[in-house]
């Protein structure tokens, strides 16, 4: 049976992600360029893969096409899985930089942040309701992606003036549209953008511990 060629410019998911299930629990699909890939529609046996140690999304260990250099920088989806951070990490390496975010994400700093994601959804909330009776408003771009967004960066402490240029580079992530060349370019801009904010709050920090100390 033939793959099933994405649509990346998602004029149909649920049509598509329908197709998909039809074929079964694992379906062959084709990823932009020609790539093929398995796209699995049922939730336990994707439970049981995500939790499989044997399973991770590092592709330098586990792909046998990346790791035999079919995969070139031509490809889009490039910076998915060519990027080295905890998301790609495997083993011992991921569980070390686990080790390193997970108090940010801990139920203390999760429980004290309540009271700030009240107030984005209100505000949100607040600016949908504002809009004239009887115009559309959209549920996705004015309520669905901002709460997230706004929240994990307040979460992870990227200041203000960070924020829109980092949302628009994690748009570009997901734009289905982008070129090889443009979805490069949008990889180097936030990575470039993420290790100045990171240069400068260490520099800060370091300049507050040589104080105290």
């Amino acid at each position: 049976m033939e793959p099933i060629v994405l649509d990346t410019s998602g004029a149909d998911i649920q049509g598509e992600s329908a197709r998909i299930q039809q074929r079964g629990t694992v379906a062959l699909v084709e990823l932009p360029g020609g790539v093929p890939a398995w796209s699995v529609t049922d939730q336990a046996v994707l439970r049981s893969l995500l939790a499989d140690p044997r399973v991770s999304k590092d592709p330098g260990q586990h792909w046998t096409s990346f790791i035999n250099g079919e995969i070139t920088e031509a490809w889009p989806l490039l910076p998915w899985v060519a990027v080295d951070s905890m998301f790609t990490a495997y083993g011992a390496d991921h569980r070390r930089l686990r080790r390193l975010v997970s108090p940010a994400f801990s139920h203390r700093r999760s429980t004290a942040l309540r009271p700030r994601i009240a107030e984005i959804t209100e505000n949100l909330l607040d600016a949908l309701a504002a809009a004239p009776a009887g115009d559309p408003v959209d549920l996705r771009a004015g309520f669905a992606y901002p709460v997230p967004i706004r929240v994990i960066t307040e979460l992870v402490g990227v200041p203000d003036g960070l924020g829109p240029a980092l949302h628009k580079c994690v748009d570009g992530f997901f734009d289905g549209s982008f070129t090889a060349e443009q979805a490069q370019a949008n990889y180097l801009e936030m990575y470039g953008r993420c290790s100045g904010w990171v240069s400068r709050a260490t520099i800060a920090w370091s300049s507050k511990l040589t104080v105290v100390s």
